[in-house]
């Protein structure tokens, strides 16, 4: 998936290989193709006259990215999604998502965050969100630069590389931090949707993002969403394990990862934190899908937990 894709193109980061490992093909004999092969142990046949039994499970080979939707399906039977603040139901004030997502409107978001926003409009309040974005341009944007790029199609690799996760040692939490990708980014499109707010961009054109804007609405953050739903569900596959000390890193790259899209103009902070509401919220909603939890639970006994 291409950089444009923004805050959901991080799903596909791995494809069918895996932590950020590009595989295009593997190269056979034109003279000894590999399936016409002597069988070592049984001369004068051929090792494709082996076989695996047709009928056992394919369930060790799915990778994350296509587990996801496995997952999604279990996900979006959920009361939380089912009673799901819609596109035209704005009931006032934030509900226990067990009675369904909701999320505040970024208007109402801004008063909560901004210090002295009290008898401010929207649009002086947008006005601080924008000169602090074209502070960060001015003096962290160079610095930031490649962060910004390397994490504008995925930032999967960031935790993978922060804790050294491998398809070969620890599958199950590669596979526990794409599903999260995935999960966070469908809802954050649903609440984008519903929300339609422009991109800091598109109200100051002179923050200039070094890389593409994406072509969908700006609240709330997907990255932000999807940063710290990977934080929260790496802190429960954690728990009860020494891999727990990890976790102040892990918090500070989800910060990292949301930071770097208001430096780089693409999102307000008032994005950012929506993303880590809606994230807060989506964890508890996930304790309740057996299928997350039982990766959950996988993933934990990869870091020695249960043994």
């Amino acid at each position: 998936m291409g950089s444009n894709t923004g805050d959901t193109g991080d799903t596909g980061d791995s494809g069918n290989a895996g932590a950020s490992v590009a595989v295009v093909g593997f190269a056979d004999r034109v003279d000894l193709p590999f399936a016409v092969v002597a069988d070592p142990d049984k001369p004068g046949r051929r090792i494709s006259a082996s076989r695996i039994d047709p009928k056992g499970s394919f369930a060790p080979y799915w990778s994350g990215e296509w587990k996801a939707w496995r997952i999604l399906a279990d996900f979006t039977d959920t009361p939380a999604w089912r009673n799901r603040q819609g596109e035209k139901q704005r009931p006032p004030g934030k509900q226990d998502p067990v009675d369904g997502l909701q999320l505040d409107d970024w208007t109402e978001l801004l008063p909560k965050i901004i210090p002295d926003s009290k008898g401010k409009s929207t649009e002086e309040l947008v006005d601080i969100e924008i000169e602090d974005m074209l502070l960060a341009a001015e003096t962290e944007r160079a610095d930031a630069l490649g962060e910004i790029f390397t994490q504008s199609g995925t930032f999967v690799p960031d935790f993978t590389g922060l804790l050294d996760i491998r398809p070969g040692s620890f599958l199950k939490t590669l596979q526990l931090v794409e599903v999260t990708v995935f999960l966070g980014g469908f809802v954050a499109q649903h609440f984008k949707w519903i929300n339609q707010r422009r991109r800091p961009s598109h109200v100051c054109p002179a923050l200039k993002p070094p890389i593409p804007v994406p072509g969908h609405a700006s609240y709330p953050s997907g990255h932000a969403t999807q940063a710290f739903l990977v934080a929260g569900a790496l802190r429960e596959a954690f728990e009860g394990c020494a891999q727990k000390g990890a976790m102040p890193a892990v918090n500070a790259l989800a910060e990292r990862i949301a930071r770097n899209r208001e430096i780089a103009g693409v999102h307000y902070r008032s994005d950012s934190e929506a993303g880590r509401r809606l994230a807060k919220d989506l964890l508890k909603v996930l304790r309740t899908v057996p299928s997350y939890q039982s990766l959950i639970d996988d993933a934990s006994r990869e870091w020695g937990r249960g043994r």
